[in-house]
């Protein structure tokens, strides 16, 4: 038979292990979506986040089909209008959006940024996808928040 304490100490060993197995289970990663802006102008979308908890920066790099799309413009959402945000488009094809601020934002489906768009003429696809192909988001603690990576499809 097992000694009392051989068993307390067991007990305590299992409880232990249970809590650094809860800690250490990741955080589920926020979801990033694209939506048409309400105007119903297929050009127009928004990346919305679904669950933001104290985000105060982020890198987004999207591409798309230049041969169907071109890029006019990107403007914050009204949740990160105190961002500082830099939007390169130098490269054709390719959008890097940064933001970053001192303060973050949290909130449950946030548009992060306007995204504005033209269909180039004499394309004829059956749809266009713009694809993030990367995401970082920083906390205010400056910690990492997983992300996944959003497409979009215009329907022509």
């Amino acid at each position: 038979m097992l000694s009392r304490e051989l068993v307390l100490n067991l007990i305590r060993f299992f409880i232990f292990s249970l809590l650094l197995l809860a800690l250490a289970v990741p955080t589920q990663a926020a979801r990033l979506t694209f939506t048409k802006d309400k105007n119903g102008d297929s050009e127009k979308l928004s990346l919305v986040i679904d669950h933001a908890e104290k985000i105060a920066g982020m890198k987004v790099v999207i591409i798309y089909d230049v041969s169907h799309l071109s890029f006019v413009k990107a403007d914050k959402a009204k949740a990160t209008s105190s961002f500082m945000h830099v939007v390169n488009d130098k490269k054709p094809g390719k959008l890097i959006i940064v933001m970053a601020s001192a303060k973050g934002i949290s909130g449950d489906n946030l548009p992060l940024v306007h995204l504005e768009f033209k269909k180039v003429p004499q394309a004829n696809p059956e749809a266009s996808k713009i694809s993030v192909t990367q995401v970082q988001l920083m906390d205010e603690d400056l910690k990492e928040v997983k992300a996944d990576h959003p497409e979009y499809l215009f329907k022509n």
